[in-house]
């Protein structure tokens, strides 16, 4: 039996589960509103009833009610026959640049982490107010990150990856309203980007140009040191969502850097720390390829370096960084008209 928060019975709450993880996982993309193709679904009648289904104990068990959330599973559920849903979490807080509230910008509120032994994803998106305030609501309890959506682009290729930008780590408890303020701290970081050969332009708004932040390498576990591939799979289910992997998580930080067609750039509210700083030129108008090996990264030309940001205020200049451009590549300067 499930009950509300306040004891009632959940009346038609829904509830998901599934037989194992290759059957994916459930989909927030907006309050109340799921994608769940894959997954075991079930709904309580009007007192809050349902039967259990025959799965593995540590699979993922997801109700969603109106009012109210839980996620657990079936071996936390031996010997209980109730169980009470939590009450939904709910962020509010204001985007700031610099000193300035930002209006009119999309952020993304994403699930921190996601681990093969939950089934819940959650990835919700709003706009800024015009006073830079926004609110995420009927948020289930858990670690998630804010990040801002990257500008719509006339330009730039299709078919291009989506890159996080200034992402927030943020906790959220049960019936708990976060209140937080997003940005407004750092400095800006400044430069611009040049090729080596004169006769060759590129499109700089075509590509994704970013600064990150570097963090110690996580041990990975190899299969070879396992007796088998069960025993494998066990163990990397266990650490997929271990301390040390959400500690990375909570501390990654990437910065797109916002280009002008004359190559100069900006990130703001960048903090002190040392970063790679990347620039990727690929070919305009092309589709990027779908394939296990992703599709080729500065395919005209790239440059990558450490760059470490000091503490203080006021713009952090980079100075004019040269692109090698790779043979004859991208589009020439037009030639002067000859009457």
């Amino acid at each position: 039996t499930i009950l509300l928060p306040n004891g009632e019975p959940a009346a038609n709450a829904r509830v998901w589960t599934r037989a194992d993880m290759n059957d994916g996982f459930l989909y927030c993309h907006s309050p109340h509103s799921y994608s769940d193709e894959r997954l075991i679904k079930l709904r309580a009648d009007a007192d809050g009833k349902f039967n259990l289904p025959s799965i593995p104990d540590d699979e993922p068990l997801v109700v969603s009610h109106p009012d109210g959330f839980l996620e657990t599973s079936l071996g936390e559920l031996k010997d209980k026959s109730v169980m009470q849903l939590q009450p939904w979490g709910r962020i509010e807080g204001v985007l700031k640049v610099g000193s300035q509230p930002k209006g009119g910008s999309r952020l993304n509120l994403t699930t921190l982490l996601s681990a093969l032994s939950r089934a819940l994803f959650v990835s919700v998106m709003t706009t800024t107010a015009p006073d830079g305030s926004f609110v995420f609501s009927d948020v289930p309890a858990g670690e998630y990150k804010i990040w801002r959506y990257p500008a719509i682009r006339t330009g730039g290729s299709p078919g291009r990856a989506i890159t996080e930008d200034h992402q927030m780590p943020v906790a959220v408890r049960p019936g708990e309203t976060v209140t937080v303020q997003y940005g407004g701290s750092g400095r800006a970081v400044i430069g611009q980007a040049k090729v080596d050969k004169a006769d060759i332009t590129v499109d700089w708004l075509n590509d994704d140009h970013k600064l990150t932040l570097k963090q110690e390498p996580i041990q990975h576990l190899n299969l070879e040191d396992f007796a088998d591939s069960k025993t494998y799979m066990q163990a990397y289910r266990t650490s997929y969502a271990s301390p040390e992997q959400m500690k990375v998580a909570r501390e990654a930080r990437t910065y797109l850097l916002e280009f002008e067609p004359d190559g100069s750039f900006r990130a703001d509210d960048v903090p002190r720390g040392t970063y790679e700083l990347s620039i990727q030129v690929n070919k305009p108008g092309e589709e990027r390829k779908f394939g296990p090996l992703g599709s080729p990264k500065g395919d005209l030309g790239s440059f990558v370096r450490e760059v470490v940001v000091p503490p203080g205020e006021g713009p952090f200049d980079l100075g004019t960084l040269i692109v090698p451009i790779k043979g004859e590549s991208g589009g020439k300067k037009p030639a002067p008209v000859d009457f």
